[in-house]
């Protein structure tokens, strides 16, 4: 009986780290399987922290349209309670501020700093893992993003629904190519021990008793 269990538990084993190794070779979410949770987690504090300043100028000027909207009549909120109202006039002023194309300059100012990271190598870092396809979707949604809003701009015969749509998608996609370049951007960063944190301080204490020393 412990043999067959021994057996089982073995061949349990194989299989995992084999599932294990062609899962950590996907493309693009590869690596993702290799980090650990608190590696996620800090990526989102730092993901949450600059998506809350990127989007200021939609959650904030919704609410500066919902505060200098007329007075709503007793027609338009019959059939609501009070907080279904103004939640959804809230949004529909959130979703005005973006239905003209600013999603596409949305989506290009979040993907500028994010390609930059990505092709950046700090010092002591790996390259960062999937760098070529990350660089090269950010940038299709970059070029996509710009002529898309140039159009808008310029072109009276744009379909704007579509545009809204695929304005909504690649802002998604820039969202999401940011937060998976934190996530690996805290893994290829090499751990960092105490010793090393201290070892320039230490460094320079030895540099100053040997010239002390010295002058004795």
């Amino acid at each position: 009986m412990s043999y067959w269990m021994a057996w089982v538990i073995d061949r349990t084993s194989i299989k995992l780290r084999g599932l294990e190794k062609w899962l950590s070779s996907l493309w693009l979410f590869g690596t993702l399987f290799k980090c650990n949770a608190s590696g996620f987690l800090n990526a989102l504090y730092e993901f949450v922290h600059g998506l809350v300043f990127a989007t200021m100028p939609f959650w904030l000027g919704g609410l500066v349209l919902l505060v200098l909207a007329p007075p709503p009549s007793a027609d338009e909120i019959s059939g609501l309670s009070s907080i279904s109202f103004w939640v959804t006039l809230y949004w529909a002023s959130v979703v005005s501020m973006f239905s003209r194309g600013e999603l596409l300059l949305f989506a290009i100012s979040l993907l500028s700093p994010t390609l930059w990271l990505a092709t950046y190598e700090p010092k002591g870092a790996n390259p960062l893992p999937h760098r070529r396809p990350i660089s090269t979707l950010a940038v299709l949604i970059i070029v996509v993003g710009a002529v898309l809003f140039g159009l808008m701009r310029k072109s009276e015969t744009v379909n704007v629904d579509a545009v809204f749509w695929i304005s909504v998608g690649l802002a998604g996609a820039a969202v999401f190519l940011r937060y998976l370049v934190f996530v690996y951007h805290g893994y290829r960063l090499p751990d960092v021990s105490e010793r090393d944190l201290t070892k320039p301080t230490d460094d320079w204490m030895k540099h100053v008793s040997r010239h002390r020393e010295a002058a004795q």
